[in-house]
């Protein structure tokens, strides 16, 4: 292949070619080397030339740089951020679970309630009625009322585990309308 040195001394003297290059490889070469704008008369243009490419070239590789610190930037953040999306929905899903479970024994616990709810409302009709079956009297105390009630009974209060709530004391007596410690 011709070179530019060889082109640009074709160029000022056309008596030089010798058998191996003819004229019309030689006017192909220059008008090649003359389109891409690598043929000047003094050179001088050539190395401009050459050098705003170099500098082009260097201004997007680093411009590609770059971009590909941006493009891995980008990647580390979308999986930090997917990463931080994956623990909070794993705590949401914890915390949901963990919702329900207090919902389930709160329902117990209510139901539970309820449940004694009611037999204190019937334990207490009892104790109404009983009131009305002694014929006590409205002013006694609610110390008292134990006392009488188990007296009457003859046997100890017992709660719903079997533990026992008072036992009857028979330091206590009834005098003048109402017990009295003796």
């Amino acid at each position: 292949m011709v070179g530019y040195s060889d082109v640009c001394s074709l160029e000022t003297s056309p008596n030089i070619l010798n058998d191996s290059l003819t004229l019309k490889r030689w006017e192909t070469h220059v008008f090649q080397l003359g389109h891409l704008g690598l043929l000047s008369s003094r050179g001088t243009n050539r190395a401009a030339k050459m050098d705003a490419i170099k500098k082009k070239m260097q201004a997007m590789k680093l411009e590609k740089d770059n971009a590909m610190d941006r493009a891995l930037l980008c990647e580390q953040q979308a999986r930090d951020a997917n990463l931080r999306a994956e623990k909070a929905e794993e705590e949401a899903r914890a915390l949901q679970k963990k919702i329900q479970q207090i919902e389930n024994d709160l329902d117990q616990t209510q139901e539970q309630l309820g449940a004694v709810n009611t037999k204190l409302e019937d334990k207490d009709k009892a104790l109404q009625l009983l009131w009305l079956a002694l014929d006590v009297p409205p002013y006694m105390e609610q110390g008292e009322e134990a006392f009488v009630i188990s007296d009457v009974l003859g046997a100890s209060l017992v709660g719903d585990g079997g533990e026992t709530l008072h036992a009857p004391d028979k330091s206590w007596r009834w005098e003048n309308d109402r017990y009295t410690k003796t």
